[in-house]
């Protein structure tokens, strides 16, 4: 094992590691790769993360590498829409070689029972009740 990510090659979690600077992938785990349609590292390497992760032409708005820290794991919660899987993210900084990379474990923690995305869930509730609002608004009587 030449690099401390292959560790994770087997891990039945998504795993990624890219470079901090570039945002070019240089390491998927299995499960990630054959999640995103590939069959061999030497497919991804080179490509843009937010392209092939989450479809990006430019890098994420949710970008956190600025916040991270080697030995230091940010955690926080992401619903990904091209997996469709909501997901519990584990992000640290990796220094190797004088190069500084993003490394990436996502726990899947699958799609809401089949209701897809919270935030999706908020929207929809959120126009049924401007729609009732706009209905009762129009009625001569608050009965």
């Amino acid at each position: 094992m030449s690099k401390i990510w292959e560790f994770f090659e087997n891990l039945g979690e998504y795993v990624y590691v890219a470079d901090a600077e570039t945002h070019e992938l240089i390491y998927m785990n299995k499960k990630t790769l054959k999640s995103y349609g590939f069959q061999s590292l030497e497919e991804i390497i080179g490509l843009k993360c937010y392209e092939i992760l989450q479809g990006n032409s430019l890098p994420c708005g949710m970008c956190n590498n600025e916040q991270l820290k080697p030995g230091f794991f940010k955690e926080w919660e992401y619903y990904n829409p091209l997996l469709r899987r909501e997901l519990h993210i584990k992000d640290t900084l990796v220094e190797d070689d004088g190069r500084k990379y993003r490394m990436e474990i996502a726990i899947d923690c699958g799609n809401l029972n089949g209701r897809g995305h919270k935030s999706e869930d908020y929207r929809n509730m959120e126009a049924a009740l401007n729609e009732a609002i706009r209905v009762a608004q129009r009625q001569e009587s608050m009965d």
